[in-house]
């Protein structure tokens, strides 16, 4: 299965103008570590999962760079450890490139 990027929104970490009510980038955080959580417990232990990451799943990162550069780097800042993807089996595609499922090449964007 992939997932090809934009599972969260992350919002509140957009360089863009945005309001105060909308959800929490916790909030967002706690509710992908459930979909990923169920997506494991439906297709089972065996099946690969990919995430793509979007450009919005690059906000944590562009946000770190922006307000605290001296946090970039640190791995438990990163969407990968901060989502479980080593709890959940699930594979990370931290670049833009295409991936290929099969004869198809599904991209972000």
């Amino acid at each position: 299965m992939l997932l090809n990027g934009d599972v969260l929104d992350a919002h509140q970490l957009s360089k863009f103008d945005r309001r105060p009510d909308d959800v929490r980038f916790v909030e967002e955080i706690r509710q992908g570590r459930q979909f990923l959580a169920y997506l494991r417990q439906r297709l089972g232990p065996k099946p690969r999962i990919v995430y793509k990451l979007g450009n919005h799943d690059e906000r944590l990162l562009l946000y770190l760079c922006r307000k605290a550069p001296e946090l970039f780097g640190l791995d438990v800042l990163e969407l990968s450890y901060l989502l479980r993807f080593a709890e959940y089996g699930i594979e990370e595609v931290a670049n833009r490139r295409v991936v290929l499922l099969g004869r198809l090449h599904a991209v972000h964007g």
